[in-house]
């Protein structure tokens, strides 16, 4: 019996750096809520979702550079206008398959991302057992 072949295309690693944003922005909200004090907050840029958590917060980045639209520099200047006023760094977690533009853009700016974030999934049914 052969596995089925599951392809990973822009559409759905666009709906999965989607899905995490928006878990992202939930957290945040949330964090707003229960602690107003840390300024807790998110945006979306151009598709890209910017969160806010803290200066050094593992959650302070953006999820979905790229996905959306290509990133032109005015987008680079609003993402690190959002970060850097509230004094915090600019970190971007990124798809492997985002536009080229957004790659090209972050090298152009100086940044690196902060990870490549790769999704590994099976297809669920009566042959995997599950």
């Amino acid at each position: 019996m052969s596995q089925p072949r599951l392809l990973v295309d822009q559409d759905l690693s666009r709906r999965l750096e989607h899905a995490e944003g928006r878990s992202g922005a939930d957290f945040v909200k949330a964090r707003a809520a229960i602690a107003p004090q840390v300024g807790s907050t998110w945006t979306d840029i151009g598709g890209a979702v910017a969160l806010f958590d803290g200066p050094g917060s593992p959650v302070t980045q953006t999820f979905g550079l790229g996905m959306a639209t290509p990133v032109t520099p005015e987008l680079m200047e609003e993402i690190e206008a959002f970060f850097t006023s509230r004094n915090a760094p600019v970190f971007h977690e990124m798809s492997p398959i985002a536009d080229d533009s957004a790659l090209a853009q972050l090298n152009a700016r100086g940044y690196s991302p902060v990870e490549f974030t790769n999704v590994l999934f099976q297809e669920l049914g009566a042959e995997s057992g599950v």
